[in-house]
């Protein structure tokens, strides 16, 4: 089964695993969830734009540890990879707006709709529960079809539907302790996706080595940074 590769699979402060971002390549199409700290250099350092044609970066919110190297990646895209076609998806485009007037130096192409077909990609947005203006994501492609929560202390059950019905092949959520109000337990989790889904559900967003730990007791599949040579 095709699966999304991660460039990170911290929170905001778990500076081992790097902020949660992961990509995914279909044809000469490039799909990027978020854009947090190091992930624009970690894209330009190992070449992944080698041979993509069409990038495709979908934000969750405006949270610096989800869009803090955003400008870093258009700015190379426009100034180095000039043969790319580049598009943002954001539903509340205008406030994404305002921060890359005051930093990206060149143009960026935001898209607000809630339900997007670009690039033979078909992404529907879903309003998430963190901050104001967060979104959740479903995603799907001619081989691999998916949910990418992004940050939200709920759990999105028009998308587990989707998982219980195969009309999604793997599910990511983020996964924090029980004690920050923002984000997604374990117990939540737990509690609302059953022990024969979880071999195809990903936690992600991790603040540490020992959460990892217990998920994966609990039958849940563990988002990993991919390594490179």
């Amino acid at each position: 089964m095709e699966e999304l590769k991660f460039l990170g699979v911290g929170s905001a402060f778990n500076l081992k695993d790097d902020n949660n971002s992961a990509y995914y390549i279909t044809g000469d199409t490039f799909i990027l969830l978020d854009c947090g700290d190091r992930i624009a250099r970690k894209i330009i350092n190992y070449n992944l734009f080698k041979d993509i044609k069409n990038v495709l970066i979908l934000i969750t919110h405006l949270h610096a540890d989800h869009i803090s190297s955003l400008e870093t990646l258009i700015d190379y895209i426009y100034l180095v990879r000039k043969d790319i076609n580049c598009k943002i998806v954001y539903p509340k485009a205008k406030d994404l707006e305002t921060i890359l007037n005051l930093e990206a130096t060149f143009e960026f192409n935001i898209i607000s709709d809630i339900d997007i077909f670009e690039f033979g990609v078909h992404v529907k947005a879903l309003e998430a529960s963190h901050i104001p203006n967060s979104y959740s994501y479903l995603v799907y492609t001619n081989n691999f079809n998916f949910y990418y929560s992004g940050d939200t202390n709920k759990l999105n059950l028009l998308a587990l539907e989707e998982l219980k019905n195969n009309k999604i092949d793997l599910f990511y959520h983020e996964v924090s302790y029980p004690n920050i109000s923002v984000h997604t337990s374990l117990l939540d989790l737990e509690n609302c996706i059953s022990e024969e889904l979880r071999s195809r559900v990903y936690l992600m967003h991790f603040s540490d080595d020992k959460l990892k730990e217990i998920s994966k007791e609990k039958g849940f599949m563990i988002a990993k940074e991919i390594k490179f040579n």
